[in-house]
């Protein structure tokens, strides 16, 4: 179907001129910040107006200038269309943009990581559906590669074609390790379960030192302090109130009818209620499994599971969920599926004791700037109020050293953080791009240090870094590392 050159849907054209629309309104929202106690009143509109009356010339031009820029951009946004072609030529997926700067990309299917379907509610209204695909590449691995716009039935027909290689080499990936190959499971998660998971993975210390900050910002002192204006304040509290809901809703809306496919070779995770996403990807392409509790999860025992692939978790920030916040043996039974290979045989090894001395330092460089700002304010109690932060920041020191662990066999490496919100990351040799010891003089010599490596994803592309350990385990790891050939694909492979 796709072995000829094919265009975009026409409507890309307007969702390229939505977002300078959307600018303009944002432009006008900030205009208006500094008058948000006056705008609930009528005065307030009626002076607005007036203004315009006097100032008929300039708010002419100003028009005409925003509509000159929106004809511009609708007409570079249409030749782009018109001159942008993609199609299929045998195992290759190429595209053209044939405008005064030419662009051609021809690429292996092989090399196509994920193929992920986006529904847009305005892609809804017009029968559209956008194909993201990415490639198993760490240049372009924090963003997509290609976005294509096209009716729903097309677009999942290209879905199908463009995996089409990267299954059958998945499929006979999986025959090697004697997976059970057309064994369909399905796991879903009511209305009820996707609002548990959005209630309880609120970062809750987030948002506590969040709301402080606000507080203390406001706290000013002289008329220009919010607090001063009960009007101001009660109307910037309202917004952020409205927002952080707005906010809520929308992405619960869009977490729902969450259900996860397994086909004993590939993964299919579709949700989303106004905003639907559908992402293909092989099992083979999984490069890391996360097993993740938030604080308010793990009072009742729950976690969920995040996947590393190349192409989730991109600029969007779409988020590679496995599993929603589920109890332990539903949380077992999928790990089955997406992380059997990342078992580690081997325990737990606990953090170097020289990490104390790490808590302790941190604690004291907390109590030496609180007694700097306190100092500089001419607070009173000056010394038992730093004696007090430096007491309070040692059990965070002492909690960091016993929550932190590292595991590791010939195959796989694991480490474990979080105080608050738990999380345990595990990885495959292969997958991992380097490793790095950082130490310093005093660490060395108790022969700690800590490892810091990246791997190859879109949603994890950041480095990943260990607490501090033994030096003798972590250079154990990096010996098998070294051991283990690089299993990610790269372009020029």
């Amino acid at each position: 179907m796709f072995n000829k050159p094919t265009r975009n849907h026409f409507t890309i054209i307007f969702e390229r001129l939505g977002i300078l629309l959307f600018a303009s309104l944002a432009m006008g929202l900030s205009s208006l910040q500094n008058s948000i106690d006056k705008m609930f009143s009528l005065d307030f509109w009626r002076s607005l107006l007036r203004q315009v009356g006097q100032q008929g010339t300039l708010s002419l031009l100003s028009g005409l200038a925003f509509v000159l820029i929106f004809c511009i951009s609708f007409f570079i946004s249409f030749r782009h269309w018109q001159k942008t072609f993609f199609y299929i030529d045998g195992d290759y997926f190429v595209f053209e943009r044939r405008t005064l700067f030419k662009k051609t990309s021809k690429l292996h299917l092989s090399q196509i990581a994920s193929v992920n379907l986006q529904r847009t509610f305005f892609e809804r209204l017009v029968g559209t559906c956008k194909v993201k695909f990415d490639l198993n590449s760490s240049h372009t691995a924090n963003r997509t590669d290609f976005a294509l716009v096209l009716p729903l039935q097309q677009a999942q027909t290209l879905r199908e074609e463009l995996s089409c290689k990267p299954a059958a080499d998945a499929a006979s990936e999986s025959a090697v390790n004697n997976q059970s190959d057309g064994i369909k499971r399905v796991f879903t998660f009511t209305g009820g379960e996707v609002l548990r998971h959005k209630i309880l993975s609120i970062p809750v210390l987030q948002s506590l030192i969040g709301f402080a900050a606000l507080i203390g910002a406001m706290a000013g002192e002289g008329e220009s302090s919010p607090l001063q204006n009960p009007r101001a304040f009660l109307g910037l509290m309202l917004f952020a109130v409205i927002g952080y809901i707005f906010h809520f809703i929308r992405s619960t809306l869009n977490l729902l009818d969450y259900r996860v496919e397994w086909d004993g070779e590939n993964f299919r995770i579709n949700y989303g209620l106004i905003k639907n996403n559908t992402f293909v990807f092989a099992s083979s392409k999984i490069n890391a499994v996360f097993v993740k509790q938030p604080f308010l999860a793990r009072l009742f025992g729950l976690y969920y599971v995040e996947v590393a692939v190349v192409g989730l978790g991109n600029e969007k920030a779409e988020s590679p969920l496995i599993c929603l916040l589920a109890k332990r043996e539903r949380v077992k039974e999928i790990l089955e599926l997406c992380g059997a290979d990342f078992y580690c045989s081997a325990g737990d090894i606990r953090s170097h004791k020289a990490a104390l001395v790490s808590g302790g330092f941190y604690a004291l460089v907390s109590a030496g700037i609180g007694f700097i700002i306190l100092r500089l304010s001419h607070l009173p109690f000056t010394l038992p109020v730093t004696a007090a932060i430096f007491i309070s920041a040692l059990p965070g020191g002492f909690l960091s050293y016993k929550v932190k662990t590292v595991a590791y066999d010939e195959h796989v490496f694991h480490y474990t953080k979080g105080i608050f919100s738990k999380t345990r990351a595990m990885f495959k040799y292969g997958d991992i791009q380097d490793a790095n010891f950082r130490s310093n003089f005093m660490f060395f010599k108790k022969r700690a240090a800590r490892m810091t490596f990246h791997i190859l994803s879109g949603s994890n592309i950041k480095k990943h870094r260990t607490g501090y350990f033994s030096l003798t385990d972590l250079e154990s790891a990096a010996e098998n590392i070294l051991k283990n050939k690089d299993s990610s694909a790269g372009l020029l492979e």
